[in-house]
């Protein structure tokens, strides 16, 4: 079984990105919590 540990500099990267990404996400007025589902009603 091979496994990946990550190195604590790059956990933290990985959290900065994903920061930068949750941010950059906020503020795309055309997405709101619920829009997208895999059983949408109406299809």
């Amino acid at each position: 079984m091979n496994q990946y540990f990550l190195q604590a500099k790059d956990g933290q990267k990985l959290q900065g990105r994903f920061l930068e990404l949750r941010k950059e996400l906020s503020i795309l007025d055309w997405i709101t919590h619920g829009s997208v589902t895999p059983n949408h009603p109406g299809n």
